[in-house]
């Protein structure tokens, strides 16, 4: 049975079940606030960062209520001018709700995943879930739609040669038996964009591969998101006010044990963490109170797979990265 994309006259086929779900793209309403961004690098792929409507959503066609959706950005990170490792602290998201029986509170059970790209291109290929975030209690239900902030913690680290993908996962307003009945769909504008929106929705609309909305007949509807991640650069070494340094790892490439030297410049409480390719804390090999000085700090992979990992020493919010290589 094939059922419209109202407004636009695109038909999709699905399950007679899901005749009456139908995508649905809503008007343009007021301009939402968007959520400041305070990180060193912000990644998007929108002209404007500000959403301006509802967007584009798998939806009962008589009551308006949304299906499952899910929305997806790709983001190839050196394309975005990344040259480092990068740790991804919060995404900012456009997010639209609203309740259809008066008595809910919130729409449970909306997340936000970060993927590692690997193989084929998106939507092809392999993703292997980095990190997730479920939305804040205290922005639950936007009741004008927002900028929503999803925080990791902990937070992945990217390299620059990843492909980074991003999901908003909303699940279904209308199945059978809920009570929280609602119309929770992503935040959009019609300002343009670098790549394309995607969107799934298998039980609703019966969409099981992230699909281009301009492939279903929204070759406009952007919907608006900015990755904010942290520059960890590879900074052997830093600033005269910094409050620390950072050295390289001797040997490496290491067959065995490494030596990590690091500085501490002002009396700190400082963490020496080590990720894998995955973004994985593997190690902590230093964290508490240091006084002022040069410290060492070794690194034993037993039981680690060779390749490349990621360093990482941090003190009062400062950051500071470089590499290692372990061969067997």
């Amino acid at each position: 049975m094939r059922k419209s994309l109202l407004l636009l006259a695109v038909l999709l086929t699905a399950p007679a079940a899901f005749a009456q779900n139908a995508l649905q793209a809503m008007p343009p309403g007021a301009p939402i606030d968007s959520t400041p961004v305070n990180s060193l690098v912000a990644i998007t792929q929108n002209t404007s960062t500000t959403p301006t409507q509802g967007g584009v959503a798998c939806a009962t066609t008589a009551t308006g209520l949304t299906r499952d959706n899910s929305y997806y950005r790709r983001f190839a990170l050196a394309s975005h001018g990344v040259t480092t490792p990068v740790q991804i602290s919060s995404v900012n998201a456009g997010l639209f709700v609203s309740f259809t029986n008066g008595t809910a509170t919130s729409v449970p059970g909306i997340v936000m995943n970060l993927y590692r790209q690997t193989g084929a291109a998106f939507p092809g290929g392999t993703r292997v879930l980095a990190g997730t975030a479920s939305i804040p209690a205290q922005v639950a239900t936007p009741t004008a739609g927002s900028m929503v902030t999803f925080t990791f913690s902990p937070a992945p680290v990217f390299l620059s040669t990843e492909t980074l993908v991003v999901e908003m996962s909303i699940p279904d307003g209308n199945a059978t038996g809920s009570t929280a009945t609602y119309n929770a769909r992503s935040g959009e504008n019609t300002a343009g964009q670098s790549g394309p929106t995607y969107i799934a929705s298998p039980v609703g609309c019966a969409i099981s591969t992230p699909t281009d909305l301009a492939g279903l007949g929204f070759p406009t509807n952007a919907w608006v998101v900015v990755v904010n991640a942290d520059n960890v650069v590879a900074n052997e070494g830093a600033a005269q006010n910094s409050r620390i340094s950072l050295g390289s790892a001797v040997p490496n490439p290491t067959l065995g044990s490494a030596t990590i030297p690091f500085e501490v410049r002002q009396a700190s409480d400082v963490r020496l963490s080590v990720y894998d390719a995955l973004g994985r804390e593997v190690a902590v090999l230093a964290n508490g109170a240091y006084a002022v000085g040069q410290h060492t700090a070794t690194f034993t992979p037993n039981g680690l797979p060779a390749g490349a990992y990621v360093y990482r020493l941090v003190a009062d919010g400062e950051v500071l990265t470089s590499r290692l290589t372990v061969t067997h």
